[in-house]
This record gives C-alpha cells, sequence and structure tokens, in this order.
C-alpha cells in the first residue's frame, strides 16, 4: 500500500492556505491539503452524495437571487462531493488523514458531511481539534481559536498535541448532527460541537439587522457590521446582506440604491 504522505482535510480556503503556509516551519506536517469549502449552514442539505439532492441546492442559490452567494457556492462549494470521492481514493490506498476542525457551524456542518461519506474508514482518521488549544495573539491576549484560518503559521504546529484518533463517539456525535442538520428545512443552520441547534435562527437575525434600522437611511454596512458585532453566533457578512435584502424585497424596509453587495444600497424603517 501507498502510504507515505501526509493527507489533510480542512474546511474553508482560509484554513487552506493557513495549513499550507505552515509547513516551511513544520516540514513534518507538509503534503496534501484538501478543503471542503461549501457553506452548509446556508441552504438545503440534504442528500447532498446524491445527483437529485446537489440539483435542489443548485436550485436553490439560483432562487435567492444573491450574486456573492451563488457565486461563492459554484466556486467553493459545488464540487466538494468530488473531493470527498478523492480523499476516498486516497483512503483507500491506505493512507491516514488528518481532519482539522474548529467550533463553528461552517466546520461541524462540513466535518458531519465528511464523516457520513468516509466513516468505513474510522481507523485511519485522526481528527485535529483546533478549539481545544489556547493560543497567544500579537497582542499577547490568550484566546481559543474558533478556526484554524486564525492562527499564525508558526502556530500550527503545536496543534499536534491535539491530534487524536477518531472515536466511536465522536462518529456518533458528528454523523447525528449532520442526519439531523438533513433534516432541517430551515435557510440558515447554526449548531455546536455537541448537536444542539439554534432554534429561530432567521427570526432572530432578521430582528438584530431591524433593530440597527432607523427612519434615515442608513449604509447597509453599517447594519450589517453593527449585527455582526451584536449577534451571539457566527454568521457571514454575505448571509448578512442577502438577509437584509430580503427584508426590503418583502417589504419590510425600505432601500434606496441597488440591491447587490453592501456598498451599492441604503436602507430604513418604513
Amino acid at each position: 500500500m501507498e502510504t507515505a504522505k501526509n493527507v489533510h482535510v480542512v474546511f474553508g480556503v482560509y484554513s487552506k492556505n493557513s495549513l499550507e503556509r505552515s509547513f516551511p516551519v513544520a516540514a513534518h506536517l507538509a503534503g496534501e491539503v484538501f478543503s471542503l469549502g461549501d457553506d452548509l449552514r446556508v441552504g438545503p442539505v440534504t442528500a447532498l452524495n446524491t445527483f437529485e439532492g446537489l440539483s435542489e441546492r443548485k436550485k436553490w442559490f439560483a432562487s435567492i437571487d444573491d450574486e456573492y452567494l451563488a457565486r461563492n457556492f459554484e466556486t467553493e462549494g459545488v464540487n466538494d462531493q468530488a473531493t470527498i470521492e478523492a480523499i476516498k481514493q486516497l483512503l483507500l490506498k491506505g493512507h491516514f488523514v488528518h481532519i482539522w476542525f474548529g467550533n463553528y457551524s461552517f466546520d461541524i456542518l462540513s466535518l458531519g458531511r465528511l464523516l457520513e461519506s468516509i466513516q468505513g474508514f474510522a481507523k485511519q482518521l485522526i481528527l485535529v481539534p483546533v478549539s481545544e488549544s489556547t493560543q497567544v495573539s500579537l497582542r499577547q491576549e490568550v484566546f481559543v481559536p474558533k478556526i484554524l484560518g486564525v492562527l499564525r503559521n508558526e502556530q500550527i504546529p503545536s496543534l499536534e498535541k491535539h491530534f487524536r484518533a477518531l472515536t466511536d463517539l465522536d462518529l456518533k456525535t458528528f454523523s447525528t448532527i449532520w442526519s439531523t442538520a438533513s433534516l432541517r428545512a430551515e435557510s440558515l443552520k447554526m449548531v455546536d460541537a455537541k448537536g444542539i441547534f439554534q432554534e429561530n435562527v432567521v427570526d432572530k437575525i432578521n430582528q438584530m439587522l431591524i433593530f440597527f434600522c432607523m427612519a434615515e437611511y442608513q449604509k447597509s454596512a453599517r447594519i450589517i457590521g453593527e449585527s455582526l458585532v451584536a449577534l451571539e453566533f457566527e454568521v457571514s457578512d454575505a448571509t448578512l446582506n442577502w438577509m437584509l435584502k430580503t427584508l426590503v424585497i418583502t417589504g419590510q424596509l425600505e432601500a434606496r440604491g441597488t440591491l447587490r453587495m453592501m456598498k451599492d444600497y441604503e436602507v430604513r424603517l418604513l
């Protein structure tokens, strides 16, 4: 069996870039890095390992009329199933695979999807739970990293002490998270590593966006920025932009400008 090279899986392009940039200071970790980039927090995620499931997801992104989210899916997410199949082929050749994941819904849902597909190779899977470590920022502040992408190159090798084999409990936990996510109909899903899903996420975010609106027009970027700071769970600015535009389209807010990117329009209360 061919087992010489390291194989890594990360979630998102920032995490991929961070890991690859660390190889010059940790040559023994160097190897092939696969990234799964689809933001599974957004839209339907049922049966993505089938043509029908993936087609439904593509149709959903086409239906929401948001250029950025649709483009991100096409560039970062549409080929994830093919990436998973490539990972399977390396597992079949006997490779061990290191899976680096953080404590954000993006990583947790992606890990669940991946493990569902490669659970038959459980003995060859090594987890790297980024959020079990503590790090020191450039300002000498201690913090727990939520994702791999926030770490500096020289900090990543310190995660080696957190490498561990996938356990039966890991497999059960993340498989349950993924199966539950697949059944939930919300357009936005948030979950923690214990499998607890946030309820009424869309309503809570919409309320926050409206809260920061005023009777006078304000730049949408300001509303989105204030909401990002105030929200108790992670969500991207691109997702908030889509949700803010939806509030305008559904008649809950008034806008002027072009409903496109954050810089293109302003909003106010009716």
